[in-house]
């Protein structure tokens, strides 16, 4: 989910900024200072929280765990499951 918000300057947020900077009204103005103060640091603390989860969940996972725990971990981040 990260991913698509944030992608080296090419996501979803980066777009958004651009967008709203390209507009001079009020509302845009108004609404790009609140994305670049509020939105975007919440959107770079929460990937770095969710990634230091994954780091501390891999020590925990059984050793020889069946390879389905490690496949629902991933099912789990994606947006489509797998047939």
């Amino acid at each position: 989910m990260f991913n698509r918000l944030d992608r080296r300057g090419k996501g979803l947020l980066n777009a958004l900024i651009a967008r709203l900077a390209a507009s001079s009204d009020l509302l845009s103005t108004a609404s790009l200072d609140l994305v670049m103060t509020r939105l975007q640091p919440a959107v770079y603390a929460a990937r770095e929280k969710s990634g230091r989860f994954g780091v501390h969940l891999v020590p925990r996972i059984p050793q020889g765990a069946p390879d389905l725990f490690i496949n629902k971990l991933a099912i789990g981040s994606c947006s489509k499951p797998p047939i």
